[in-house]
């Protein structure tokens, strides 16, 4: 089977990297790359929809990213083109001296959904070319949910944000030495700082929330004037 090979541009990323950088700010730049899994997922169903109507599949077939679909299913020529992007995504990083960079291929994982099926295809791929890089958003854990995954103790992925940590899954990030973050944290979403000391986290994001008018915003910080 002929191949046609993904070729992608980074150009946002790179003015992410940038002001981060001109800014001086030091954390790590946290990269979602579902936009590029489902591009992949899109490029690979028209590569075999051009090869089974037996027409050419040379140069550009006319998918580009904002044309990705989530799916239910990702072929293995899906994986393929996702590898080949993110490998010329990480040599951008390398070429412009990113950031530290952190790469999710799913965000808030949890459930049986599409969102289980995108990080079941493309998380093996990502730890094939980035494995150090790699990190999980999971709301699943910490719920009581029945034979509910730990995935970031499954996968040993070195960073693993959860929206909820239990006891056991705190003991196995520190066995494997891995980074505990978290993310939407406490009542009405507040980033409760007693909670984040109390798990050791390292990392912290909160998401965009303004389509909730009624929010409350609290943070609570301990400093040497007190809390």
């Amino acid at each position: 089977m002929r191949r046609r090979h993904a070729i992608a541009g980074f150009a946002d990323a790179s003015r992410f990297a940038a002001a981060m950088k001109a800014a001086g700010l030091t954390g790590d730049l946290c990269l979602d790359l579902r936009f590029i899994e489902f591009w992949s997922g899109t490029a690979a169903k028209k590569l075999d929809e051009l090869r089974k109507a037996s027409k050419p599949i040379d140069g550009d077939i006319g998918i580009h990213g904002r044309d990705g679909e989530e799916a239910w299913e990702y072929s293995d020529e899906a994986k393929r083109l996702f590898r080949e992007a993110v490998t010329q995504l990480l040599a951008v990083a390398e070429r412009e001296q990113w950031p530290p960079l952190r790469l999710f291929v799913e965000e808030e994982v949890g459930y049986p959904t599409k969102k289980t099926v995108t990080y079941d295809a493309f998380m093996p791929s990502l730890l094939q070319v980035a494995p150090e890089r790699a990190y999980l958003v999971d709301d699943a854990i910490g719920y009581g949910i029945p034979n509910v995954i730990d995935r970031g103790a499954r996968d040993n992925l070195r960073v693993r944000q959860y929206n909820n940590w239990t006891e056991e899954g705190l003991a196995d990030a520190r066995q494997h030495g891995a980074q505990v973050w978290s993310y939407n944290m406490g009542f009405t979403r507040g980033a409760w700082g007693f909670y984040q000391q109390r798990v050791g986290s390292q990392g912290y994001h909160q998401w965009a929330d303004q389509w909730d008018p009624g929010l409350d915003w609290r943070q609570c910080l301990i400093t040497p004037e007190g809390c």
